[in-house]
């Protein structure tokens, strides 16, 4: 699944931008936290699906100027050290999650003498315990945020002419 923005412009820069989902969310979180005055709040919020909601010109000019202005200035690069040492924790976190459930597929294999048997087909209270696992998951950790998807938005904002997501 991604998020396909079309651009109302003829110029190359402005007809197109694309980002799977994972970029996306903290791309349009970043734009919301850092843009609020520019974006209503139905832009924030529609921002996140992909039916086809229209950012008209004058907001996307906005939107890249102001986006450009935050690599200028040098927050996009802290807000990126800041995501990566996020990123880190929360693999850091799921690593061990990981590690308990392969000692949880272990058990199960034991207790059932099944080699392949899938977390689905866990007898209980095996299965509650994968399930106990599977919700402590931090899938912040697969969300990716960097200074050149940052910039890629904003030219393509300047150029677009107003876009819709979609």
């Amino acid at each position: 699944m991604g998020f396909d923005l079309f651009g109302e412009s003829e110029e190359e820069n402005g007809k197109y931008f694309r980002n799977n989902v994972w970029y996306w969310r903290p791309l349009w979180d970043f734009t919301c936290t850092n843009c609020g005055d520019i974006l209503s709040e139905n832009d924030r919020r529609a921002g996140h699906y992909n039916d086809g909601y229209k950012i008209t010109k004058s907001k996307a000019r906005k939107l890249g100027s102001r986006l450009n202005s935050l690599i200028k200035d040098g927050t996009v690069d802290f807000y990126v050290r800041e995501h990566t040492l996020m990123l880190e924790q929360s693999q850091a976190k799921n690593d061990i999650i990981d590690k308990k459930k392969k000692v949880l597929k272990q058990e199960v294999k034991d207790a059932t003498g099944k080699d392949n048997i899938v977390p689905d087909n866990f007898p209980e209270p095996f299965l509650s315990k994968w399930n106990k696992l599977q919700e402590q998951k931090d899938w912040s950790a697969n969300y990716p945020f960097d200074r050149e998807n940052v910039e890629e938005f904003a030219k393509f904002c300047m150029a677009s002419d107003g876009f819709n997501i979609c």
